[in-house]
C-alpha cells in the first residue's frame, strides 16, 4: 500500500512539473528583519530605498484613477530618475512637509511635470491575515511611497 502511495505522488509531482515548467510555485525564502540593514531592498524606482535621488513627476490626483483604494490621494507618476527616462512610468503615493494644503496642491501642481528631489521608502500596510478584525479583502503587505524633500525649477 505505501508504495501505491508513494508511486502516486511520485505521479503527480512529475504531471505538476510538466503542467508548470519552471512556473511551478516555489516557497520563497524568508529573511530577518535584521538582514534588510545589512543588504539593499530595492524599490519601485529601481535603486535602494533611503537613496536620495532627483525625478521628474507628474502629480495626479488618486480620483482620476478610479481606485477606491486611491480616492482622495495624490501620486506622483514618476518619468524619470536621475535624468534616465524610465520604460514604465510607476505611480507612487508620496509625502510632503505636513504644512502643505491639499487645496494649493490641486491648484498649483496636479497635471503638471515637476522636477523633485525625493527618496523612496515602506511600511507594512492593512491588517495581517487571520487577525479576526472583521476586515476583509484588503491583504497585508509592504509598500512603497516617496518623501519629497525639495522642489526644483524643472529646466
Amino acid at each position: 500500500m505505501k508504495t501505491l502511495i508513494y508511486f502516486s505522488m511520485a505521479i503527480a509531482v512529475g504531471v505538476a512539473s510538466t503542467m508548470f515548467g519552471d512556473d511551478m510555485p516555489q516557497k520563497l525564502e524568508s529573511i530577518s528583519s535584521a538582514s534588510l540593514n545589512q543588504r539593499d531592498v530595492m524599490g519601485e524606482l529601481n535603486l535602494p530605498l533611503g537613496k536620495v535621488t532627483q525625478v521628474m513627476a507628474t502629480m495626479i490626483s488618486g480620483d482620476s484613477t478610479r481606485s477606491k483604494a486611491r480616492a482622495g490621494l495624490y501620486l506622483l507618476q514618476v518619468h524619470a530618475v536621475a535624468g534616465m527616462v524610465l520604460p514604465s512610468k510607476p505611480l507612487l503615493e508620496f509625502e510632503v512637509d505636513p504644512g502643505v494644503k491639499v487645496k494649493e496642491l490641486e491648484k498649483n501642481y496636479v497635471g503638471k511635470k515637476v522636477k523633485l528631489v525625493v527618496y523612496e521608502t515602506g511600511h507594512y500596510t492593512r491588517i495581517p491575515e487571520h487577525s479576526n478584525t472583521g476586515v476583509a479583502g484588503v491583504p497585508f503587505r509592504f509598500r512603497t511611497y516617496l518623501v519629497v524633500l525639495d522642489k526644483l525649477d524643472p529646466r
